[in-house]
């Protein structure tokens, strides 16, 4: 990778976003005022990467399948494809591509990904720097070792061929396009997960909206026993469907799935990071018959239940879905997106929250939060500061009870607040991240009480 290694997203004309850009590190923390944009921010950007393999292969599977495509030395037909390892050529080549799949997310998809009109996005542009092309020609091709495709240097460029030329040419095509795309655009793909501020609804009403789903078929069915008359399906299709954006009907699928997926491990697993929120809630999730129960960790019997997941706390509802993704689906590539993590927490959690965050970042997986809580961004600033050298510093760490695990380096964190139409990006020091929105506020807030302590206190003087 080149030294501006990180891509810079780009948001312009986006509901309350004027233009603002976004370098996403290992934790990236979005804070500001209420209707500043960061969740618009953070729904288009979600948006676009849960596009992005998708696109990506398409738009480079049609790429492939031109007769006189410039970007190719030879045809589909022959099972083998160049990729110049020129840095120049690469920086055009990805740019290219880049902008082809953004200017198509922000004309076409952008609107359906926040279940609007078309003419409410008609101005909005996403868009994408790159940033230094991959050093493709130090790439260690043997890390690349498939059983349909092979990859070696040659004349400067890296040279992709299949191994079993009597596959199909869709196969071919697949496998060439999945390489060349994971060898082009090794930041990609950062594939998403997204935890909504309506993820506490959808823990309780999820099966009234299977119920919705279920009622609108048995009514299209009735039309088709009746020969189709009456009224026209797709405007009952419309009256009935619930509008959700395009992240909302995720974490409602996530919430589906739940039982489904628990025979699947996932690459934190091992590491039980899920056990950071059985810290914070006391207790555990499990699914019976299809359902999912809380369960207490209590000891003494008069202080243990066990109760469908509806009854339990809200924070225990919002924490549920976290839960399982962690146990069974998270990734080391995948961009955890998290709108406001602080909600229904108490104070101490969220503490606890800023720490599981941390860990996150560290074990691989990138994290993206929108926050008011100055409880998290204060404690991320502590972890910062535990990763720096001190004098006494064993004792100091075990004395705050904190472990080597919560060290968070200052070069993985990038915070912005969302101000004035746009981000303004956050200044880091020895101390961590400078965050003046919350720092006004508690100053403003400290000066009156302050000022009101000391009428009071001569009021009693006197």
């Amino acid at each position: 990778m080149g030294k501006n290694a990180r891509p810079t997203f780009r948001f312009q004309n986006l509901g309350p976003v004027k233009d603002a850009e976004l370098e996403l590190g290992d934790l990236t923390i979005i804070t500001g005022r209420n209707n500043t944009g960061k969740t618009y921010i953070a729904y288009t950007l979600y948006g676009f990467l849960r596009q992005w393999p998708f696109d990506g292969f398409l738009l480079i599977g049609r790429e492939l399948r031109g007769s006189n495509d410039r970007l190719f030395d030879k045809s589909l037909k022959s099972g083998t494809l160049k990729l110049s390892t020129n840095p120049d050529e690469l920086r055009r080549h990805r740019a290219e591509i880049v902008d082809q799949l953004c200017s198509y997310y922000s004309d076409i998809l952008l609107p359906g990904e926040f279940s609007a009109e078309a003419e409410t996005f008609e101005n909005a542009v996403f868009s994408i720097d790159m940033g230094d092309p991959p050093d493709l020609a130090a790439l260690e091709t043997k890390r690349y070792e498939d059983p349909f495709v092979s990859l070696k240097h040659e004349d400067g460029a890296l040279v992709m061929s299949v191994t079993n030329i009597d596959t199909t040419s869709r196969i071919r095509e697949y496998s060439l396009a999945s390489l060349y795309v994971s060898l082009l655009f090794p930041e990609f793909p950062l594939d998403p997960f997204i935890l909504t501020s309506e993820r506490f609804g959808i823990a309780l009403f999820h099966r009234e909206l299977d119920f919705a789903r279920s009622e609108l078929v048995r009514k299209l069915q009735h039309m088709e026993s009746n020969g189709g008359k009456g009224r026209n399906p797709y405007a009952l299709i419309e009256e009935e469907s619930s509008r959700f954006a395009r992240t909302v009907q995720d974490n409602i699928g996530h919430t589906r799935s739940i039982p489904v997926i628990l025979e699947r491990r996932s690459d934190l697993y091992k590491s039980k990071r899920y056990d950071d929120i059985k810290r914070m809630m006391q207790g555990y999730y499990k699914v019976v018959n299809g359902g999912v129960r809380f369960v207490s960790r209590a000891r003494k019997e008069g202080r243990r239940f066990d109760i469908p997941l509806h009854q339990a706390s809200t924070s225990a509802r919002g924490l549920s879905d976290m839960y399982f993704y962690l146990r069974h689906l998270a990734k080391t590539d995948h961009l955890l997106i998290i709108d406001e993590p602080e909600t229904h927490l108490d104070t101490a959690n969220q503490v606890e929250m800023a720490r599981m965050l941390a860990r996150l970042a560290r074990s691989g997986v990138k994290v993206l939060i929108t926050t008011h809580s100055d409880y998290i961004v204060k404690e991320i600033n502590n972890l910062i500061m535990l990763s720096r050298s001190f004098k006494n510093k064993e004792a100091v760490v075990k004395e705050l009870k904190y472990g080597e695990e919560d060290y968070l380096e200052g070069g993985q964190v990038r915070a912005y607040v969302a101000e004035k139409n746009g981000l303004t990006r956050c200044e880091m020091n020895e101390y961590g991240i400078e965050y003046p929105v919350f720092d006004e506020t508690i100053n403003d807030i400290n000066h009156r009480a302050r000022k009101l302590s000391v009428h009071i206190w001569e009021d009693q003087d006197e």
